[in-house]
Parts: structure tokens; C-alpha cells; sequence
């Protein structure tokens, strides 16, 4: 009997030792022992009672685990969730990778997901992407929608802060802004995050589509980690929104670089030069922009800008005055040209009823003539009479030529006086449009000037 007890003792340790190992391996079962399993998870995933990872806390209405994802967020305004962590990463180095997916069929999208690395677990709701708006760590955002209308998004953005400086929502964290480039992520089947701190350096490195497609997302950037801290997830939603769900997380202590892990190309990841990489904090001090273009002193345009509404002030004054000079002026031309234009008006009419007369005069000769020929015509015995008559007739013809010759005289005069009436009438109306026409031009070239001094300043925000 003694003897088989000893001779199980081994095969209970073997199975006893098996069962610890199963224990704390995360979901998903890999080969490779380089992983730092308490903090990493891969599909497909096992729903249990618990309804959550191990290790791992979720909060949030819409947070669940599925065969395949943990979502944070539902596609429904206002809403948040968290994936949290509670044991706290020692180790002076870390290479890890996240594979998420944000989405949705409306455009566009908001408001975005944070992976944080803080002394602290992200539990507490707040208005940075669901996390706070003060902590001591690293946040790298994946800001969906553009707030201040500054910067091309998608963005992904690093945000550094020792617990002192509050995120800024409305100009996306300026004040923490360390580094970030535009990625193309919405509605991608997956895009992979991988970061790796070494010697106190930090870089970030992006596969937007989950391509293969890779980018050195911000330059390597000296960073002072706490002693210890925590990983974790937020999502939020607000006007726009999005589903918001996170596919796996791989973390590996550089020590041991995993081989399991989702990584850039090796010839991609160069190893920083220590002499020429910045330091997170500094940064911070020379740089509060949220593009990695170099920062310019926009307040240069504060004085032009002042001068031009003050020169749009003094124009407005000056254009009031001449308007009212104008209409003066129209009131004077219309007092002298009125009476002209009567005048003119009265002997157009004179000049209509001699017209008349002298076509009512011109009649009575036509007449005449067309008598005196048809006596010519009777009176052809006597040749004496025949002369007489023949010079009565010319005198008519005379006559009618002469009437017909005033006439048209009468009638080109007639033609004249009316484009005198015509110039003469009060243009008012024309002189109103005109300078209405100058006053609009002269605003809108005041308007763009100052467009494009604002324009100047906000494009760099």
C-alpha cells in the first residue's frame, strides 16, 4: 500500500502543477511561453458565467464578451464602456499589441477609444474618451470625429501626462498632445496598434486596415513610466457614434521579445538614437499642437487682425457718409433737372401739334395739285392758260417738297427732345444699385481678409 502511494505521488504533482499552469493561462491557448498571459487575451473566447475575461473587468451598459470580440460601445449616442485590467505591469520594458475595430453604417462617426497605461486603473467615467481628464501615464487615442475642425481624422494620437494637465476635449488634448498621425481605421475589419517601450523609450507603430500596411506613427519620444501601472480600454459615443470593440491584446516583456505577438517588419522597427530623442515632458512644453508640424506663434495675427475690423469700422463710417452725400447730391439733381425736363416735355408737345398742322397743311396742297392737274387736263385748248397752270403746279410741287422737308425735321427734333426727357429723369434707382454694388464688394474683401487670417491661425490646432 505504501508503495503505490508513493509511486502516485509524482503523477498527482504532474497533474496538480498542470492545473495551475491552465489556470492562469487567458483565454485563447497558445504554445509560446514569451507572453505575459495575465494581461493578454485572443479569440475565440469562452462565455462563462462571469461574462468577462479573465483578469479583466468590464463597465459600461453595452460592454460584453462575444465568441469573437469584447464590445465597449454600442452604435448609440452618449454611451461608454471600459475593459479594465487589475494587476499592475512591473517590468522596465513592454512590447504589446491591440487589434480593434470601430464601425458603424451612419457617417460620421464619434467619438473614439483610448488604450491607457496609468499608475491607476481607468473605472471612473469621464469626458476623455470615457477615461478621465487627468492621469499619470500614456493614453493612445483613436479620435474619430474632429472636434475643432482643425485636423484631418481619423487620428490616432499619444497623450502624455504626470497627473497635472486636464485633456482638453474641444481642441482633442493639445495640452498632452505628444505625437499622432492620420489613420484611415473607420470601418476597417481590424486595425493593430503596437507599441513597445525599450530604455525608456517609446514608439507607436500603426496597421490602419489590418493590411500588413504598416507606419511609424510619431517619432520615438523619452518617456518617465511609473514604477508600476495598469492596462485598460474606454470607449465613448456622443452626437455621432459607433460600435467600438476590441479583438485582442497581446503583451510581452521585451526581456523575452514573444514571437507570438502581431508586430511591424523588422526593418521597420529601428532601435532610437538616445541623443536625439526628445523627452515626452519637454515636448509638452514646446509643443501644444496636435499635428507634429512645427508650432508657430499665431498670436502675430492678433494686430493685423485688429487692424482690419478696425479699417472695416472706419470704412462703414466713411462709405455712410458718402451715401449720404450721394442722396444729397440726387435731391439737387433732381430739383434742377425737374423743371428742364417739363419744359422740354411742353415744347415736345408744341412741336407734335405743328406736326400735325403742317400734315393737315400738306393735305390741303396734295389736294390743290390734284385739282389744278385735272384743270390743266380740261383746258388744254387754251395754250396761255395751259402755261399758267403748269407754273401753279410746279409752285405746289415746290411747296409739298418744302412741307414734306419739315416734316422730317420736325420729326428729328421730336426724336432728339425725347432723349433729352429720357436723361433728364430722375436715375436715382441706378445711382442706389451702383453704390450698393461698391458697398457689398468692399465688405466682402474685408470678410475674406480677416477669413484668411483666422483660417491661418486655426489650422495648426
Amino acid at each position: 500500500g505504501l508503495m503505490t502511494c508513493r509511486s502516485a505521488a509524482p503523477l498527482f504533482s504532474l497533474f496538480f502543477m498542470g492545473f495551475l499552469v491552465a489556470s492562469i493561462v487567458a483565454v485563447g491557448s497558445h504554445s509560446t511561453s514569451h507572453r505575459v498571459d495575465k494581461f493578454s487575451f485572443r479569440p475565440p473566447y469562452r462565455i462563462d458565467e462571469t461574462k468577462t475575461i479573465p483578469g479583466w473587468k468590464l463597465i459600461g451598459k453595452s460592454t460584453r464578451v462575444t465568441t469573437n470580440y469584447v464590445r465597449l460601445t454600442n452604435d448609440v449616442r452618449n454611451s461608454y464602456g471600459f475593459l479594465t485590467n487589475g494587476e499592475p505591469y512591473s517590468d522596465n520594458s513592454i512590447e504589446l499589441s491591440a487589434e480593434v475595430k470601430i464601425h458603424s453604417p451612419e457617417d460620421p462617426g464619434a467619438d473614439g477609444m483610448a488604450l491607457w497605461l496609468t499608475d491607476e486603473p481607468i473605472h471612473v467615467k469621464g469626458s476623455t474618451f470615457g477615461g478621465p481628464e487627468k492621469w499619470n501615464g500614456i493614453a493612445v487615442i483613436m479620435d474619430t470625429y474632429d472636434n475643432d475642425g482643425a485636423d484631418p481624422h481619423p487620428f490616432i494620437t499619444v497623450h502624455y501626462n504626470e497627473g497635472n494637465e486636464e485633456f482638453q476635449f474641444a481642441d482633442d488634448g493639445a495640452s498632452t498632445y505628444v505625437g499622432g498621425c492620420f489613420a484611415d481605421y473607420r470601418n476597417a475589419e481590424k486595425t493593430i496598434i503596437h507599441l513597445f517601450i525599450e530604455d525608456d523609450i517609446f514608439n507607436l507603430y500603426v496597421d490602419a486596415r489590418g493590411t500588413g500596411d504598416w507606419v511609424q506613427c510619431m517619432e520615438p519620444a523619452k518617456v518617465k513610466m511609473p514604477e508600476e501601472y495598469y492596462f485598460s480600454f474606454s470607449a465613448a459615443t456622443g452626437g455621432y457614434s459607433d460600435f467600438h470593440d476590441v479583438l485582442s491584446f497581446e503583451v510581452s516583456s521585451m526581456e523575452k521579445r514573444s514571437v507570438d505577438i502581431y508586430r511591424p517588419p523588422q526593418e521597420l522597427i529601428t532601435k532610437a538614437d538616445k541623443t536625439t530623442v526628445p523627452d515626452m515632458k519637454k515636448m509638452l512644453e514646446l509643443n501644444n499642437c496636435v499635428l507634429q508640424s512645427s508650432c508657430l506663434n499665431l498670436e502675430v495675427f492678433d494686430d493685423p487682425i485688429a487692424q482690419l475690423q478696425k479699417l472695416s469700422e472706419t470704412i462703414g463710417h466713411e462709405l455712410v457718409k458718402i451715401q449720404s452725400t450721394v442722396a444729397n447730391t440726387i435731391s439737387d439733381l433732381e430739383k434742377t433737372t425737374n423743371p428742364v425736363a417739363t419744359d422740354i416735355s411742353y415744347r415736345r408737345n408744341d412741336i407734335q401739334s405743328l406736326r400735325s398742322s403742317l400734315e393737315q397743311k400738306l393735305d390741303n396742297f396734295s389736294r390743290l395739285r390734284d385739282n389744278l392737274m385735272q384743270l390743266s387736263e380740261e383746258a388744254m385748248g387754251s395754250q396761255k392758260e395751259t402755261r399758267d397752270l403748269a407754273r401753279i403746279t410746279q409752285n405746289v410741287d415746290s411747296a409739298q417738297r418744302i412741307l414734306t422737308q419739315l416734316q422730317r425735321d420736325q420729326k428729328t427734333l421730336a426724336q432728339a427732345l425725347d432723349i433729352q426727357i429720357s436723361v433728364a429723369q430722375p436715375s436715382s434707382f441706378n445711382i442706389w444699385v451702383i453704390l450698393c454694388l461698391i458697398f457689398g464688394t468692399i465688405q466682402l474683401v474685408i470678410v475674406c481678409m480677416q477669413f484668411g487670417g483666422r483660417k491661418e491661425r486655426t489650422r495648426h490646432f
